[in-house]
């Protein structure tokens, strides 16, 4: 599916709507949401969350390289919790916002990307951002 470019959006879309996230709320690197049992817990439900909001049609693939990039880029900071910490606004309403909008639109429940996107906003709402 890498070929194909909508394929690749939704994997694209599919990895920063899980990993910027989740890192952001529980302020860790990428590699933890796997290696720590209880963040692995939140990531397989929220993935699949995720996989019927999208529509992924081969989930088994796009775990994989969902899982892939968290150990590939484990020791890195997300982009999201970067912006949280340098107090810069972030791309959730992009990111998140859009899921929320698809999973209205489907009429699907998304209560795990409701928490999560009320959560970084209200970091951001906190103070961290300028």
């Amino acid at each position: 599916w890498e070929k194909d470019p909508i394929a690749m959006l939704q994997s694209k879309l599919l990895i920063n709507s899980i990993i910027n996230p989740l890192t952001a709320v529980l302020e860790v690197p990428n590699g933890e949401l796997l290696a720590n049992p209880h963040y692995a817990s939140v990531f397989n439900s929220y993935f699949k969350e995720m996989e019927k909001v999208l529509e992924v049609k081969d989930v088994h693939a796009a775990r994989e390289n969902l899982e892939g990039v968290c150990r590939a880029t484990g020791d890195n900071r997300s982009s999201m919790l970067c912006d949280l910490e340098a107090g810069r606004q972030t791309e959730i309403d992009a990111i998140l916002g859009y899921c929320l909008l698809l999973a209205k639109q489907k009429g699907i429940d998304a209560p795990i990307s409701e928490i999560l996107y009320r959560m970084v906003k209200g970091k951001e709402n906190r103070g961290m951002v300028n």
